[in-house]
C-alpha cells in the first residue's frame, strides 16, 4: 500500500508508517465503498454522538456506480442521488452540491464524508484477507515504477487513437471526452440529406441496443454497455499490456463493419413496417 501511495504522489500522511494513514487491499470495489462509508459514519458519529442514524445521508450522483446505493441499503442509511448533466461531462457541480446541502440542513438531515483512521482489523469486513497483495507485489516488482507509468501512458495513448477514430467517423459519436484508457461512444449515423429528420433519442437507443447485441455475439472483441442520463452507449477500454496499435485498428474496422450491418438490418426492418 505504501508503494501505491508513493506511485500516486500522495502525501506521507497516507503511508502506513505515518501512524495516521494506511490501508489494505480489498476484494472488490463494492467492499471498498462499503468500508469507506462505515468508516465515514463512525467518524461522523464520534464527533456528533447526538445525531440519529436515521438522519444520516449518503450522497451519490445519478451516474455513480450502483455500489453506492447498495452500501446504503446494506447499512440501512438514506441515499440522495444528485443529478449531473452531459454538458458538464457528468461531473458533479458545486452549485448542485451546495443546494442539496442547504436543503438537507433545513430538514435536519446530515450528509457525511470520509475522513477517518481505524485500526487494522477494521480496514476490511472480514477478519482475514485473501492474499491479493502478493499479486500486486509481483506486478510492481516485475514492471517497476517506470514500467507501470509507461504501461498507463501506452493504454491512454491507444485509447486516444480510438477516440480520434470515433470523432472523425460519420457513424459514431463520443458521449463523453476520453477518460484515461476509456472511451464512451454510440452509433450515431449522420443524416444522409438535410431534409431527413434527425434521429430521436428513442430511435438511437434502439439502434445502439441492436448494435451492441451484434457485438456481444462476436468472440473477437469484448465491450460493455451503459446508460448515461437515458442515453444508451458503449464503453471501449484498453487494459491489456499486450494490446498494440494493430489491435486498435482491428477494433475500429470491426466496429465500422458491424455498424454498417446494423444500419442495413435496421433499415430493412423499417421498410417492412
Amino acid at each position: 500500500m505504501d508503494w501505491a501511495c508513493q506511485l500516486l504522489g500522495l502525501s506521507p500522511e497516507f503511508l502506513n508508517s505515518s501512524e495516521v494513514g494506511g490501508g489494505a487491499i480489498q476484494n472488490t470495489a463494492s467492499d471498498s465503498a462499503l468500508i469507506a462509508i462505515v468508516a465515514a459514519r463512525s467518524l461522523y458519529l464520534r464527533h456528533h454522538p447526538d445525531v440519529s442514524l436515521t438522519n444520516l445521508v449518503i450522497y451519490t450522483t445519478s451516474q455513480t456506480h450502483s455500489l453506492g446505493v447498495k452500501a446504503g441499503l446494506v447499512l440501512g442509511l438514506s441515499v440522495r442521488v444528485l443529478g449531473v448533466r452531459a454538458e458538464d461531462n457528468f461531473s458533479l457541480r458545486g452549485e448542485t452540491l451546495r443546494l442539496a446541502l442547504e436543503e438537507d440542513e433545513r430538514q435536519g438531515l446530515k450528509p457525511f464524508v470520509l475522513r477517518t483512521v481505524i485500526d487494522y482489523r477494521n480496514w476490511h469486513l472480514a477478519l482475514g484477507r485473501r492474499f491479493r497483495s502478493l499479486k500486486l507485489w509481483f506486478v510492481l516488482r516485475s514492471f517497476g515504477a517506470e514500467g507501470f507509468r509507461n504501461y498507463i501512458r501506452k493504454t491512454v495513448a491507444l485509447n486516444q487513437i480510438f477516440a480520434e477514430f470515433v470523432a472523425s467517423s460519420d457513424l459514431f459519436s463520443l458521449i463523453t471526452p476520453p477518460s484515461f484508457a476509456l472511451s464512451v461512444f454510440r452509433l450515431d449515423p449522420q443524416l444522409k440529406t438535410l431534409e431527413q429528420p434527425s434521429h430521436s433519442l428513442e430511435t438511437l437507443n434502439k439502434l445502439n441496443k441492436l448494435f451492441y447485441s451484434r457485438l456481444t455475439a462476436r468472440h473477437d472483441i469484448l465491450l460493455t454497455s451503459t446508460v448515461l442520463n437515458g442515453v444508451s452507449c458503449i464503453r471501449f477500454a484498453v487494459g491489456s499490456a499486450r494490446t498494440d496499435i494493430s489491435h486498435i485498428i482491428q477494433a475500429c474496422e470491426l466496429l465500422h463493419k458491424e455498424a454498417k450491418l446494423t444500419l442495413k438490418s435496421w433499415e430493412q426492418a423499417q421498410e417492412r413496417y
